[in-house]
């Protein structure tokens, strides 16, 4: 899980860098522009079957092979109607939409979608090696592409829409030799196929209504500001989102493990303590950014991005309080509990919305900022409450540190 997580950030900064040095602010934003719309039309499309095959097939409510027929069934459709609906939402909606790089935009639709829908089979297995390769291999390969296409051929945002398409079909052919799909004994489960989409569904909307938190500046950006303000503020929040790595790194395991654990209170117990540790890290990670964001933008994406530092600072506080959010909502969604998620994070986009609309008129990228950084802080204390309610546990039992806390930490390391 390190390695893994280590690879996609450090893939990850490089890629922006080559971005942001070679498409300039303007270009950036104009990629950023174009991307947003497939994105969340992934988060829908994924239908939450990662979610909920994992979670099906960990409780034995569903057989692999039935899991396997109903993933191919689904995946057909939601490829179809996400690739189409991407489309159109970028021709009719962004600000961006030439024909070869509306296209481009949503070819990585049906290959993401793929390996996502299959990864759930992983989870269920508790293969955690087997679902890492899902995720750093894509950003292994985004970033050779940006080397050749953006950095090399100089082929300018069509070239990093290229680079963001080979991750997906490098790891499509990856899942499809190691999983080939079979016609042979295939058949069509209708009763898998409604346990996935009642479930998933659940999990799907959840994703969404968080993604559109993350994007919502995104659109609004490019619908009320300038490219080059869409571009400083792309590659700021980019930055900082990393930070959500630390605690991600265990929070495969976190979905995986809850899904199956016999007791669901003693595993909150550890949840929690996760977050306290997350929350040491991920705070002295936001220290460190904040006081060397300025020389961290500019070595990575040049001068032009100067603006970006404040864009950052302003960030940090949502970042780090989001961070609660990101480490409990893992254990409820391996509990069969998305719901929880879509309850705080409804009226966190709705503050995400109205305040975006307020402030990016007159402040463009630092209104953006502002605005992301009040819905991050509300949506991450809210989950909190809602957290201590469902496991019952008091907000000391989540929050107050123990003397073992890093003891935990420090014999994971020693086992290594």
């Amino acid at each position: 899980m390190l390695r893994s997580k280590a690879t996609i950030i450090l893939c990850g900064l490089i890629s922006t860098a080559l971005t942001a040095r070679f498409l300039g602010p303007d270009g950036s934003g104009e990629y950023a522009a174009l991307v947003v719309y497939p994105g969340l039309l992934m988060s829908l499309g994924a239908m939450g079957v990662r979610q909920s095959a994992g979670f099906l097939l960990g409780t034995a409510a569903a057989s692999e092979k039935e899991l396997r027929h109903a993933i191919l069934s689904m995946w057909m459709v939601t490829s179809l109607i996400g690739v189409i609906s991407s489309y159109l939402l970028i021709r009719n909606v962004s600000t961006f939409h030439g024909e070869l790089e509306s296209i481009l935009a949503v070819l990585a639709i049906p290959f993401s979608l793929y390996a996502s829908y299959i990864s759930g089979i992983y989870l269920g297995r508790n293969e955690i090696k087997e679902l890492n390769r899902v995720d750093w291999i894509p950003a292994v390969a985004t970033l050779l592409g940006n080397i050749l296409f953006v950095a090399l051929l100089s082929w300018g945002v069509p070239g990093a829409l290229l680079a963001s398409i080979l991750g997906p079909i490098v790891i499509f052919l990856i899942v499809l030799y190691r999983n080939p799909i079979s016609w042979d004994d295939y058949t069509f489960n209708y009763i898998v196929i409604s346990k996935l989409v009642k479930m998933g569904a659940v999990y799907a909307i959840s994703m969404l209504v968080i993604n559109l938190n993350y994007r919502f500046d995104l659109i609004l950006l490019d619908k009320l500001s300038t490219a080059s303000a869409l571009g400083i503020y792309s590659k700021g929040a980019a930055i900082t989102q990393y930070l959500w790595q630390i605690p991600m790194l265990l929070g495969t395991i976190v979905f995986a493990r809850s899904a199956t654990a016999p007791d669901p209170r003693e595993y909150s117990l550890k949840v929690a303590r996760l977050l306290r540790v997350s929350i040491v890290v991920v705070g002295l990670g936001c220290a460190t950014l904040y006081l060397l964001c300025d020389y961290i933008v500019i070595v990575l994406y040049g001068p032009d991005f100067a603006t970006s530092g404040p864009v950052i600072r302003i960030l940090l506080p949502g970042v780090f309080i989001m961070t609660i959010f990101k480490v409990m909502n893992m254990d409820l969604a391996g509990r069969g509990k998305p719901w929880v998620a879509i309850i705080v994070m409804v009226p966190s986009l709705l503050i995400n919305i109205l305040a975006n609309l307020y402030l990016i008129p007159t402040m463009g990228a630092l209104g953006a900022a502002w605005a992301s950084a009040l819905s991050y802080s509300f949506a991450g204390l809210a989950l909190l409450a809602a957290y201590c309610k469902v496991t019952e546990l008091s907000l000391a039992q989540v929050l107050m540190f123990r003397m073992d806390d890093f003891e935990f930490v420090a014999k994971r390391l020693r086992r290594k």
